[in-house]
């Protein structure tokens, strides 16, 4: 049996990025179990977001898109609060998402490609 380690714990937004920092190195390095299956498994295209009211959340990158612009958005799949009872689509501009190195993003559609679901939001 491998060891595990869990913690729960409020952090501001400098703490939570630190804290994603250290486990991004620490998932390189091979300190991290691969989960593939159950409720501890991250989403495929996991980014860390940053809402209009400054919060940082992590979610699910569904598509990317082009603004005529030409300034580049995401649809990501994320609660908006901590006691939302359901997860929202909100469109983010692609300067207030985190994308932590060593996940695949090459699978995720772009311009018109449908990822599915209707949920709905906006981070303005």
């Amino acid at each position: 049996m491998h060891p595990k380690f869990e913690i729960g714990m409020e952090l501001g937004s400098t703490q939570a990025s630190s804290l994603v920092d250290l486990c991004t190195r620490l998932r390189q390095e091979g300190f991290f179990a691969q989960v593939t299956v159950g409720p501890g498994r991250a989403p495929a295209s996991l980014v860390l977001v940053e809402t209009a009211d400054g919060k940082r959340r992590f979610g699910e990158l569904r598509s990317w898109h082009t603004t005529r612009d030409g300034r580049r958005e995401a649809d990501v799949l994320c609660r908006l609060s901590d006691d939302a009872p359901r997860l929202a689509r909100v469109r983010v501009d692609e300067s207030r998402i985190r994308l932590p190195p060593g996940v695949d993003y090459a699978t995720v559609p772009a311009d018109g490609a449908r990822a599915g679901g209707d949920e709905t939001g906006s981070t303005g």
